[in-house]
């Protein structure tokens, strides 16, 4: 019988460390899949990416942190939503949705404009399967500063290729155009009723040169050859600005006061005026923060001017075109460690998409024929991006006007 109750026991003392073994090791490996269910969980919620699950029936399961802020809604107004609702602003992303969870198979948009926010985004949409279930899981990405990128790079690369095919026409146009201008002075010359020459020859022939003078002028030949002289002129100021275009600056840059800058600026432009437009910049109405911590630039300041000049020219073009009745111009200059900033706004017209695509093209111009060359914002574009290493934006928001944006690097300083 003792025998019997010794044996009970070892028994008992086996299977009790053998189930406190177990326990421990059971304990042990709940905590590792907790753990393992918290960290998988932690990227899930804090990854940058807008993550959804959706059941086979279209409805949200579950949502990331991504989503409740892409969405500007909390968890309890997006779980157990219809897809289709959600994604009602997103083009397209519901019929990628809907051909996931039917067909199996991994559909994605990319680039997709979302107007209400100005941004873009790429969507990706992938099956999934868990406990016999079908659905979706759809991830988010904003894009729009990889957008913004390839399109700065495209746009330099172009400006580098029109640049080269500037170069190339302005030399081609200059040689005829030098002699037009050249026969157009000798004519001048040779008409010239007061040109001892030009009566010594008259009386060779026995003509009055007066008479001569008087027969051009009522014939209106005189005209002619001063309309010519204009255009032959203009075309010239058009070569010499496509090869400013297509070179780099060679003029040695200086530290400038960028306010100081400014001031010579708005001094120029205040003797702007032309009465047949009704144009007048001394009434638009210029409002200038420039932060007191602003250093001195490291520029060329002659081609700054140019373009600042260029930039607030247009703006107040633009909003007596407009008839704003209230024409304002704001600037703001600030900096950080890498870039000086120069923010050019006015209350003008919004800037449409299709424009601002194209408005750094040279000789695009949304003005009327004659009234500007379209080469202004290029030469500007390739002042600040190619001669000064910097970077040229333009923005424009549907009811809050438009404007341009200069970065000066600050590290050349």
């Amino acid at each position: 019988m003792v025998m019997l109750i010794g044996i009970s026991i070892m028994i008992f003392t086996f299977f009790y460390y053998i189930n406190k073994k177990l326990r421990r090791e059971v304990i042990k490996r709940t905590k590792a899949l907790d753990d393992t269910t918290k960290y998988f969980y932690s990227i899930f919620n804090f990854m940058p990416s807008v993550i959804i699950s959706v059941k086979d029936d279209f409805t949200i399961e579950k949502v990331n942190l991504g989503a409740i802020d892409f969405f500007d809604l909390p968890e309890e107004k997006l779980v157990g939503q219809k897809i289709e609702t959600i994604l009602e602003d997103i083009p397209g992303s519901f019929e990628i949705v809907k051909r996931t969870l039917l067909g199996g198979i991994t559909e994605t948009l990319s680039k997709i404009f979302i107007k209400s926010t100005n941004t873009y985004i790429d969507i990706t949409v992938f099956p999934i399967s868990f406990d016999y279930r079908a659905g979706a899981v759809i991830r988010i990405d904003d894009v729009t500063n990889s957008v913004k990128f390839q399109e700065i790079l495209l746009q330099n690369e172009k400006m580098i290729s029109i640049g080269s095919l500037a170069a190339g026409m302005a030399h081609e146009i200059n040689n005829p155009l030098s002699g037009i201008n050249q026969a157009v002075q000798n004519i001048t010359r040779r008409i010239d009723k007061n040109n001892p020459k030009n009566i010594k020859f008259a009386e060779e022939i026995g003509v009055d040169i007066k008479k001569i003078d008087q027969y051009l002028e009522n014939r209106t030949v005189i005209k002619f050859i001063n309309d010519i002289k204009k255009s032959s002129l203009k075309a010239t100021n058009i070569i010499s600005n496509m090869l400013s275009f297509s070179r780099k600056s060679s003029k040695s840059k200086m530290l400038c006061n960028i306010s100081g800058i400014f001031d010579d600026c708005l001094n120029l432009l205040n003797n702007e005026y032309n009465s047949e437009n009704k144009y007048d910049f001394k009434k638009v109405k210029i409002r200038k923060n420039i932060h007191s911590d602003i250093k001195d630039i490291l520029c060329n300041k002659i081609e700054i001017e140019q373009v600042i000049v260029n930039i607030l020219k247009n703006a107040a073009h633009e909003l007596f075109y407009a008839e704003v009745l209230n024409p304002e111009i704001r600037i703001d200059v600030f900096s950080d460690e890498v870039y000086l900033t120069i923010d050019i706004w006015n209350n003008g017209p919004y800037i449409k998409d299709e424009v601002k695509r194209r408005i750094f093209e040279p000789f695009f111009t949304t003005k009327d024929v004659g009234k500007g060359t379209g080469l202004g914002l290029a030469i500007s574009y390739f002042v600040i991006t190619e001669n000064h290493n910097g970077n040229f934006f333009v923005y424009s928001k549907q009811g809050s006007g438009a404007g341009f944006r200069i970065e000066l690097p600050i590290q050349e300083s």
